[in-house]
């Protein structure tokens, strides 16, 4: 079974880790999910060239969340009983957004479907949300400017509306103020430990913001 590490190795090996998509893609049961519920309205960026060669000879797949050759990348993967699948954003470049240089990647496993906004640069259209789906488990950046505001951040999160939130690549800004914004239909749970085992039936009643040690 495909493990996900987290920790350090996070950034690089959810970074856009080449396999090309399948021709007819797996039903993904997040977007499934989504479509069921009426009320439902349904990010990484370029590695730097030093580390590539690295990521290749460490993993044997590499799904980078940019296309080298221009265009949206476009995964869906199955390795092991994991689906993997991506959905293509754009990524700031200077004053610009790059087109397509980032990607929010899902990982469909044990009934889980789980996400990873990774070096999300702006807001989520309609589109956006509805080929994500429903995500159990959501990782998300609260820097507070290097990706996005943690206004805007807190309104994509608000709107997925998953089970589990895992804030992650915070530098200097208090958690208390990515936690307050939540407001009041997020729970919010301190965990002694940096890794945790999550799986459909322990899925948190409430919507929660767990923050793992060191974050």
């Amino acid at each position: 079974m495909l493990r996900l590490c987290a920790a350090v190795l996070l950034p690089l090996a959810f970074w856009p880790l080449a396999a090309s998509a399948q021709e007819e893609p797996p039903p993904s049961r997040c977007v499934a999910i989504a479509q069921a519920l009426p009320s439902a309205t349904y990010a990484s960026f370029t590695a730097p060239k030093a580390q590539q060669p690295m990521l290749a000879e460490a993993f044997e797949y590499v799904l980078r969340g940019w296309n080298p050759d221009g265009g949206p990348a476009r995964h869906a993967l199955v390795v092991d009983d994991v689906y993997i699948r991506n959905v293509p954003t754009d990524i700031r470049n200077g004053g610009d957004l790059g087109k397509y240089g980032n990607s929010i990647f899902i990982f469909e496993v044990a009934g889980l479907c789980i996400g990873h906004l990774g070096h999300l640069h702006h807001r989520l259209e309609d589109a956006h949300y509805g080929a994500i789906g429903r995500l159990d488990v959501l990782m998300v950046p609260i820097d507070g400017g290097m990706t996005l505001s943690l206004d805007r951040m807190t309104e994509i999160t608000t709107r997925l509306y998953s089970s589990m939130i895992l804030p992650m690549h915070r530098h200097s800004t208090p958690i208390s103020e990515f936690t307050g914004r939540m407001g009041d239909d997020f729970a919010v749970e301190f965990l002694s430990g940096r890794s945790l085992t999550v799986s459909l039936k322990t899925l948190p009643d409430r919507p929660t913001i767990v923050i793992l040690e060191g974050v």
